[in-house]
């Protein structure tokens, strides 16, 4: 396997791995803001926002392209989550407690069509 096909591989598991830690946590459920976060905060998030340090943490290179981290941000706002549990996700917010319907939208979520 080459250098660049392992780095989005380990992005590939880790982004939707850092999702499910970050949503089945226990916690009130209430977190601030409102709407859906869009693809331009998701992005941020990930590459240099809170889930940043933990995709670091989870064994993450720094050197995953950009464009991976877009199309998954693009895929995440487009995916079954709930606005509060997207919100949640981009914030690395601890204290959300996700619905069922989040959980089963994050085992439908595939971000595969990033790999390219």
């Amino acid at each position: 396997m080459n250098a660049h096909l392992a780095r989005r591989t380990a992005a590939l598991v880790a982004v939707p791995a850092a999702a499910l830690v970050l949503l089945t946590a226990c916690g009130s459920g209430q977190e601030a803001g409102s709407g859906r976060p869009s693809v331009a905060d998701i992005t941020k998030s990930l590459t240099s926002g809170p889930l940043s340090s933990q995709l670091s943490d989870m064994g993450v290179p720094s050197s995953v392209p950009s464009t991976f981290y877009s199309c998954m941000a693009q895929e995440l706002e487009s995916s079954k989550l709930s606005d509060s549990a997207l919100r949640a996700f981009v914030n690395a917010d601890t204290n959300y407690k996700a619905s069922s319907a989040d959980q089963s939208a994050m085992d439908d979520f595939d971000p595969s069509s990033c790999m390219k």
